[in-house]
C-alpha cells in the first residue's frame, strides 16, 4: 500500500512539476479523424494509380510487340507504367501507415491491411478505368510532367514507321484506288488500296482514324495490305475527339499530293451517326463493330494485324 501511495505522490509530482495538462477529448477526436482522411486520400490516390496501370498496360498492343518494338524487352521498356506503379505503392504504404495509428489499428495483422488496400484501390481503379477517366488521366500527367509521356503518344510513334511497314493516323478522304491519310506526327500520305480487301473496305467507310499494314513505295506515298480502326481500351471518347480536331487544324490541310482534288474539305469527318433501319441511330465505329461480328470476324482491333505479310499478289487481307 505504501510503494502505490509512493507512486502515486511520483506521479503528481511530477505533473506540477512539468505543468501538465490534460488534452480536451475534441483533440483526441480531431487527431483520429486526420488519421482516417490521409487514409481515404491516401487509398483514393491508390485507386487513381491503380487505373492508370490498368490503361498503360490495356494499351499497350503486347501481342504486336515483335512487330512495333523489335523484342519484349524494347516493349516492356516503352510501356512501363513506372510513374503509376511507384504512386501505388507508396500509397498503398502510407494508407497502411495511417490505419496502425487509428484506434484500434494496430490489432490488425499487416497481411491483412496490405489486402484491403489492394482491394479498395483495384475497385476504384476498374471504376475509374471503365468510366474513361484513367484516360484523361494520362494524358493530363503528359501534359503536365516534363518527363511522363502519355500512353496514346507512346503508341502513336511507335505505329508511325513507314520504313517498317507501319503507319497510322486520320482519314482525309478517299477515292476508289487511294486514299489520303495524315498520321499522327502530322505528315500526309497517299496510300493505295489495290491490295485492300472486302474487311479493309467496310473500316474505311465507318471509322477515320486507322493503323495500317503495308509498305512504303515513295516519299509521300505507302501501300496497304491491310487496315484496321484505330482504338484504346478505357478511351474517353471527347478527349480522342479533341485531339483529332487539334491535330488537323495545327497541320492545315495544305498538300501537293495530284489526288487532294478528288478529296472532300477537311471539315468532312468520315464515319458520322447515321440513321440505318436494321441497326438504329448508332456510330459508325457501332455499325462497324457490328458488321465485323456478323462476318466472323471479332471486333477488327489492331491486334488482328500483328500475323499479316504483306505480299504483292496479295488481293484480300485475310
Amino acid at each position: 500500500m505504501k510503494n502505490k501511495k509512493n507512486i502515486t505522490d511520483s506521479i503528481m509530482d511530477k505533473i506540477v512539476e512539468e505543468k501538465i495538462v490534460p488534452k480536451a477529448r475534441w483533440e483526441f477526436l480531431l487527431k483520429n479523424y486526420l488519421v482516417w482522411f490521409v487514409g481515404v486520400i491516401a487509398a483514393l490516390v491508390g485507386g487513381v494509380a491503380t487505373s492508370g496501370v490498368i490503361f498503360v498496360f490495356r494499351n499497350s498492343d503486347w501481342v504486336m510487340y515483335r512487330r512495333l518494338s523489335g523484342s519484349f524487352f524494347d516493349h516492356t521498356l516503352t510501356f512501363m507504367p513506372l510513374l503509376w506503379l511507384i504512386l501505388l505503392a507508396g500509397f498503398v504504404y502510407l494508407a497502411i501507415c495511417q490505419m496502425k495509428h487509428t484506434k484500434r489499428g494496430y490489432k490488425y495483422p499487416i497481411v491483412l491491411l496490405v489486402a484491403v488496400n489492394i482491394f479498395v484501390s483495384g475497385v476504384l481503379g476498374v471504376t475509374l478505368y471503365g468510366v474513361g477517366y484513367a484516360h484523361v488521366l494520362d494524358t493530363q500527367a503528359g501534359r503536365v510532367l516534363p518527363l511522363y509521356k502519355a500512353v496514346e503518344e507512346r503508341r502513336e510513334e511507335l505505329w508511325v514507321q513507314p520504313e517498317r511497314g507501319l503507319l497510322a493516323g486520320i482519314v482525309l478522304g478517299t477515292t476508289t484506288d487511294a486514299f489520303l491519310l495524315q498520321d499522327y506526327l502530322g505528315d500526309k500520305w497517299e496510300v493505295s488500296r489495290e491490295l485492300l480487301g472486302q474487311i479493309d473496305d467496310l473500316v474505311l467507310l465507318h471509322v477515320d482514324e486507322v493503323g495500317i499494314v503495308g509498305n512504303r513505295t515513295g516519299t509521300s506515298s505507302f501501300e496497304a495490305c491491310a487496315v484496321r480502326p484505330w482504338d484504346m481500351a478505357g478511351e474517353y471518347p471527347k478527349l480522342r475527339e479533341e485531339r483529332k480536331q487539334n491535330r488537323l487544324e495545327n497541320t492545315g490541310y495544305r498538300n501537293n499530293l495530284p489526288m487532294i482534288e478528288k478529296l472532300p474539305p477537311p471539315q468532312i469527318i468520315r464515319g458520322p451517326m447515321r440513321e440505318d433501319l436494321s441497326l438504329g441511330r448508332r456510330s459508325g465505329k457501332d455499325i462497324l463493330q457490328t458488321q465485323l461480328r456478323q462476318k466472323g470476324f471479332g471486333e477488327g482491333r489492331l491486334q488482328d494485324l500483328r500475323e499479316i505479310v504483306c505480299e504483292r499478289a496479295t488481293t484480300t487481307s485475310q
